[in-house]
């Protein structure tokens, strides 16, 4: 047993030893203090804790204390410096933290017993002195002393290591969360957890270093967005018990709850989770003492979910509820306090809201006085500085479109400027956030040298961005705003006359939003402009991107050595949201509404034959025969290749289209497909729940006329395994099965195998292989499909698939009757058998089945002659022969797009 056994009660909850025996005149003096402590952490009674200091200091100075025993010397001075050091917290008063630290100095030469105890309190006070200094030095000084008691303490002692490495998982969280290089979450997390698995299962601290667990796990998740530690800190705040012995915890947990629900709701659009959010804060301000530190706090945060439900909701009851608030904050913060920029720039925040709601200028000064306050407050190594040069700027900016004062415009732009460069490296979701406003801004006025420049910044930390977060959920704030920025930059630098630096632009970002989405299989470098016009070979090349002025075309005509630039007036970017969102509407209600969905398919072709096609086409090079498509994130889910003019003339009937995600994906051809070494059929998987393929068979007779050596997997054989077995061998690839592209998370996208066991892209990224199939057919429904969470960032099978090192995929986008894919496919094979490139046999099929009735195909199946057009044998043709015969003989079922436009070539 200890020599200083637990005190009994708070002192104890706090890990502390009993008073060693001191003279009976201080004893005295001292009763009374346990009830001091525990009135402080039981109710932060201020007074108490001011009456304990007191006690302290009489103590010391008593006549009697110089000669009593070392070891009661030492533990008075300790606790005095511990209350000196809490009461420093609140009021920010550096000298008690200065006297705290000489008590625990003169402790430390005092004692051994107690030498670890005052060392923990030293490492204590150093963060206390770090978080009102703002001071990374004195936050390592912290960590530095915690480790080393840590160090000298046996490994199975269980009163003060599990505290000390909950203050060190404090003082390392701290540290992240301002910037302190070199700090490890994980370090911080694991702390906290082993505090709470050394700790007594009784000990009410235990919900202290919950709280900081929760706190520690939310640092983490806002770097990575790990949804699994989001739910965890949610989970470890409401398993705290109900009671908490410690009201400061009690108070802050309720907040950070808040802010967690709020956090979930962002992601999962949960109402309960706003709800129960708005419950929390409510219950903080309820619990904590009224004018007290805590209360601020649970304050400011309660106005900022206020805030936050507005901009959700719109509701201007909770935009008057936060500035109601926030004012009361402001006001009530001494302005020496390291809250006090912080609150300002809240305030800031709700009044900016409440201009643009109500138009009345003096919203908008007085928040640019506040914003501008807070910025001289705030410290350069602060991770939030970027940010409020960001709401500066913003509001600056408004100002001069407001007034149109010069110095407005220059001091906006001076403050947004610094929010992209201050965020680069600290906060680059920030420097994303301002690239983008400065940019539109500056695009507005059609300063399209100003334009280049901010938009440069969102394009340089689209790359830093994607390097840090590695998991996907966390991307989801940041994503859409990446996947606009390339296509505004490059309007912007073709409006200033650097068309090639816009492809170079375009080219680069979007390989870097590829490689984030779907991880390359061998890393490659971003290609300069002469690799991509080797990447083009024989083919023109046409970026295609849409912006909030307008739309763009970058022709690459690789035999001249030139980039043309052509300009689409009609192609905003919200004029193709509106078309991407007409056809996903109608594609969706098509079995209910058919002749809607047909009407959809029309109005969209129409208009990319009128505002984008059209234009190109007049200024692509003489002679052109093979066009590629790059188009930029939504005009990717509108079918171009089928654009037609009102005369129903079709542009695809001049050349050759095919489509990629970039200039990468062509670095190596597809072309020479007369035949391949070995092929890779799969056909039908069984059982699935998905209804069987009824002419799958006819599919697979044509795939198979490719090879000499062909793999066939059919029914209950076409399992994950050994299609995953097969496919990094074989040089082309047919996939009879169903499937469904995840635009909003690509490696989950799938085919259907075997026993409902679906085969993901990440199945296909984990592969040890070299390279991919050079050819991939799938045939299935919906393949091209891209989800809808993320509209922005269409990544597709197909273009998952070239990710991975396939060189061509030919792939459909929608759902198209089963007899149409049989027939399209075994033409588009017959055609490459001959030597043609798939993307040329793919058009050349749908070129000439538009025209076609169905006494022209039954004509072109018979047993006898199926073999021209479809290269089949008379047993495969003849189940499709006798079912074209039975349809009505001059009916033409590929008249239409949305028969035979489904199907598209993407790459090499």
């Amino acid at each position: 047993m200890s020599e200083y056994p637990l005190a009994p009660d708070m002192a104890g909850q706090l890990g502390w030893l009993t008073m060693p025996a001191g003279p009976a005149s201080l004893t005295v003096l001292m009763d009374g203090t346990e009830d001091l402590l525990a009135a402080w952490w039981r109710e932060l009674d201020r007074a108490a804790l001011e009456k304990l200091i007191g006690v302290w200091r009489t103590v010391l100075d008593h006549p009697e204390f110089a000669g009593a025993d070392p070891e009661f010397r030492a533990a008075c001075r300790d606790r005095a410096a511990m209350a000196l050091c809490w009461h420093a917290s609140e009021n920010g008063d550096l000298e008690e933290i200065e006297v705290g630290r000489r008590h625990l100095e003169l402790a430390l030469g005092e004692t051994g017993r107690l030498g670890p105890d005052v060392r923990y309190h030293l490492g204590i006070l150093f963060y206390h002195r770090a978080v009102i200094r703002d001071s990374e030095q004195d936050a390592w000084a912290a960590v530095t002393r915690l480790r080393g008691v840590l160090i000298d303490l046996p490994f199975d002692e269980d009163r003060l290591r599990p505290r000390c490495m909950d203050v060190l998982s404090r003082s390392l969280v701290w540290l992240h969360g301002h910037g302190g290089e070199g700090v490890d979450l994980d370090e911080a997390i694991d702390l906290a957890r082993a505090a709470l698995v050394d700790l007594a299962s009784a000990s009410p601290y235990r919900d202290a270093v919950r709280v900081m667990l929760a706190s520690a796990l939310r640092a983490r998740y806002r770097t990575s967005g790990r949804l699994a530690d989001l739910a965890e800190a949610i989970g470890l705040l409401e398993a705290t018990s109900a009671g908490r012995v410690f009201l400061g915890t009690r108070c802050y947990g309720h907040g950070l709850h808040g802010m967690l629900l709020r956090e979930r709701y962002m992601r999962t659009g949960d109402e309960t989770d706003l709800h129960r959010s708005l419950e929390s804060h409510e219950r903080a301000v309820a619990e904590a003492p009224e004018g007290g530190r805590s209360w601020l706090l649970a304050l400011n945060h309660q106005a900022n979910a206020f805030q936050a439900v507005y901009s959700l909701r719109g509701d201007v009851t909770y935009l008057r509820r936060a500035l109601d608030v926030l004012r009361m904050v402001v006001e009530a913060t001494d302005f020496t306090d390291r809250s006090y920029a912080e609150r300002l720039n809240n305030f800031g925040n709700s009044l900016s809201s409440a201009y643009e709601e109500t138009g009345d200028r003096a919203y908008l000064d007085q928040s640019i006085d506040l914003y501008t306050e807070a910025l001289e407050r705030t410290d350069q190594k602060d991770l939030e500085l970027s940010s409020r040069h960001l709401n500066l700027g913003r509001s600056l900016s408004a100002r001069h479109a407001a007034r149109g004062r010069r110095k407005d415009y220059k001091d906006a732009v001076r403050h947004l400027r610094i929010a992209c460069l201050t965020g680069l490296d600290r906060s680059p979701e920030r420097t994303l956030e301002a690239s983008f406003a400065w940019g539109a801004w500056a695009s507005s006025r059609r300063a399209w040298k100003e334009a280049v420049e901010a938009y440069a910044f969102g394009v340089q930390v689209i790359e830093i961005l994607s390097a840090r977060q590695r998991h996907r959920p966390g991307k989801q704030t940041w994503l859409p705003t990446a996947h606009a920025i390339p296509a505004r930059a490059a309007y912007a630098l073709i409006q200033a006359g650097r068309v090639e630096e816009a492809v170079l632009v375009l080219e680069s970002a979007r390989t870097v939003l590829l490689a984030e989405a779907v991880p390359r299989r061998a890393e490659t470098a971003v290609l300069d402009l002469d690799a991509i016009f080797g990447a083009a070979g024989a083919r023109v090349l046409v970026y295609l991107g849409a912006a909030e002025a307008g739309g763009f075309a970058l022709i690459v005509d690789p035999e001249a050595g030139k980039v043309r630039a052509v300009e689409l007036p009609a192609v905003t970017s919200r004029a193709v949201r509106v078309r991407a969102e007409v056809m996903t509407n109608a594609y969706r209600a098509k079995n209910g509404d058919s002749a809607t969905w047909l009407g959809a398919v029309d109005a969209v072709t129409r208009w990319a034959h009128d505002a984008i096609l059209d234009r190109v086409v007049r200024r692509l090079p003489r002679g052109t025969g093979h066009c590629v498509l790059i188009p930029a994130g939504r005009l990717a889910l509108l079918p171009l290749h089928a654009a037609r003019s009102p005369g129903g003339r079709l542009v695809l009937d001049e050349m050759t289209f095919g489509y990629a995600p970039n200039a990468q994906a062509l670095r190596t051809g597809a072309g020479g497909t007369r035949t391949f070494t070995s092929a890779l059929v799969v056909d039908d998987p069984q059982p699935v729940p998905a209804p069987p393929l009824p002419w799958s068979s006819a599919e697979r007779a044509a795939a198979a006329r490719m090879s000499e050596r062909v793999t066939l997997l059919a029914g209950s054989d076409a399992t994950r395994t050994r299609v995953l077995g097969e496919l990094p061998s074989h040089g082309l690839v047919h996939l009879s099965c169903h499937a469904l592209g995840r635009g909003d998370a690509p490696l989950d996208s799938a085919l259907l195998m075997a026993y409902d066991e679906p085969l993901t892209l990440r199945n296909l990224v984990e592969l040890d292989a070299t390279a991919g199939p050079r050819l991939v057919v799938l045939p299935a429904c919906e393949s091209f499909q891209v989800g809808a969470d993320l509209p922005e960032e269409t990544v597709s099978l197909p273009t998952g698939l070239l990710q991975l090192g396939c060189q061509g995929v030919v792939a459909s986008q929608w759902a198209v009757a089963p007899l149409t894919a049989a027939l399209m496919i075994a033409a588009f094979y017959k055609r490459c058998s001959n030597g043609t490139h798939p993307a040329a046999a793919l058009c050349g099929v749908q070129r000439e089945f538009r025209g076609l009735t169905n006494a022209d195909l039954a004509a072109a199946l018979k047993p006898d002659r199926a073999h021209v057009t479809f290269g089949l044998s008379p047993a495969d043709a003849r189940p499709l022969w006798r079912a074209v015969r039975r349809r009505d003989p001059q009916a033409m079922p590929f008249a239409h797009a949305t028969e035979w436009a489904a199907f598209a070539y993407t790459g090499g």
